[in-house]
Order: structure tokens, then C-alpha cells, then sequence
């Protein structure tokens, strides 16, 4: 760990569906206003500072890990961690998404456009969504580097994925947290 803060690009889907792109972001280390009660998001160090993207619900923020890939490695966990096939050898790699659910933010439009209208009652990603890059294991010397445009495919899959299979609801209910 270290007090340094550098800069590092990540990839932001927009609450308002404007084209998704490439944003800085600070690293740094974690603070206690940091701290998620719902132990869902950040429970290593150092961490993005994404507070700019989520305002009041940067609270509420959880995330979802997934590795980018040709083809799935034995040291890829299955069970914590999604796997993506790209044949794009610059978009392989670890990622997070950051989101949240929180009500009092609007749908985020670019979910909706990748993966349609969302269901009554089924959970959706509402406001910003940020994806960061790192490698090694989150918590053990992990280091964030440049998301490039060429994982916006792989993100897509992802939400696709996490939406078509449940994968909200499995989250908040493993965690015995409901919302409402």
C-alpha cells in the first residue's frame, strides 16, 4: 500500500444511456467513509475513488469481479468471479463493476439499452456503473491499471449475463440483504 495517488482510466456506463467512455479516476487508500456496511464493495486497499460517479449512494455501491480471457485459465475462480471469452487480446484481463441499486437514483439507460426494458420487479442497475482494470489478487498487491474501449463487448456480456440469469437478486439474497 502506498499514500501515492495516481490516475487510471475506467470504463463509465451513464444513468442517462450518453455513450459509455473512458474516465480517470484517482486511486487511494481507504477511509472510513468508505467502509460499505453491506461488506459488498472495497473491502481491500487501495481502492478507486469513484465517489464523483455515485454521490449520496456511493453507500450503496456494490460490486461484481470478472476476468476477461481467450479461454478460461485453472486459476480463475468459477464461483467468485465471472468469466468473459474475447478474442480482443488488449481487453483480457481482471475487472470490477461498481454499481448500485439504490431507488432514489434513475434506471441507468445504458443497462437498459444493452439489455432491454427491465422486468417488474427483478433489480436493476440504477445510476452510474464503473468498471476498473487491476491485476494480481484484489488484496494482496493488487494494481489498477488502464481500462481500454475494446472491453466495452465484454461489459456488455457481463450485464447481460448478470440480468438474464438472475445474477442481482442471487447477490443480495446470498448476502441476506432484500430490497424492497
Amino acid at each position: 500500500m502506498t499514500s501515492e495517488s495516481h490516475t487510471v482510466r475506467a470504463l463509465l456506463l451513464p444513468a442517462d444511456g450518453s455513450k459509455i467512455r473512458i474516465v480517470n479516476y484517482n486511486i487511494k487508500e481507504k477511509d472510513d467513509q468508505d467502509v460499505v456496511d453491506s461488506g459488498m464493495a472495497d473491502f481491500y486497499d487501495p481502492i478507486p475513488d469513484l465517489k464523483s460517479w455515485f454521490g449520496n449512494a456511493y453507500q450503496d455501491r456494490a460490486m461484481t469481479a470478472f476476468h476477461v480471457d481467450v479461454k478460461r485459465r485453472k486459476n480463475c475462480d468459477p464461483i467468485g468471479r465471472a468469466f468473459i471469452t474475447s478474442e480482443e487480446p488488449t481487453a483480457y484481463g481482471q475487472y470490477c463493476l461498481y454499481y448500485t441499486l439504490s431507488l432514489a437514483l434513475p434506471i441507468n439507460k445504458s443497462c437498459e439499452r444493452i439489455v432491454g426494458r427491465p422486468f417488474p420487479g427483478q433489480l436493476f442497475w440504477r445510476g452510474n456503473i464503473v468498471v476498473v482494470r487491476y491485476n494480481h489478487h484484489l488484496g494482496l498487491g493488487h494494481l489498477y491499471k488502464d481500462v481500454e474501449e475494446v472491453a466495452i463487448k465484454a461489459v456488455e456480456e457481463v450485464l447481460r449475463n448478470v440480468y438474464k440469469n438472475h445474477g442481482l437478486e442471487r447477490v443480495y439474497e446470498d448476502n441476506g440483504q432484500f430490497i424492497v
